[in-house]
């Protein structure tokens, strides 16, 4: 059943090894599969979601990233 909807983790990590390395992908910029629902394909830039928009969820993410590693920026 999972194969209907899912792919191999090699192919799941496409995304990300694209945003490491393509240099025609700017900051930004999100990369996901291409297919149905973006739940299955090739690389492609889509659109996130309205929470990864959100500064507020932004700023505290920052936050308790430091918080937890111990690791302050100044900014």
């Amino acid at each position: 059943m999972g194969a209907l909807f899912l792919q191999h983790a090699s192919k799941g990590a496409l995304p990300t090894l694209y945003a490491a390395m393509d240099e025609r992908i700017n900051g930004g910029e999100f990369l996901g599969p291409d297919g149905f629902q973006q739940t299955r394909g090739y690389p492609t830039i889509v659109d996130s979601d309205a929470d990864a928009k959100n500064i507020e969820v932004a700023e505290r993410l920052w936050k308790v990233s430091e918080e937890m590693t111990g690791v302050f920026y100044l900014s």
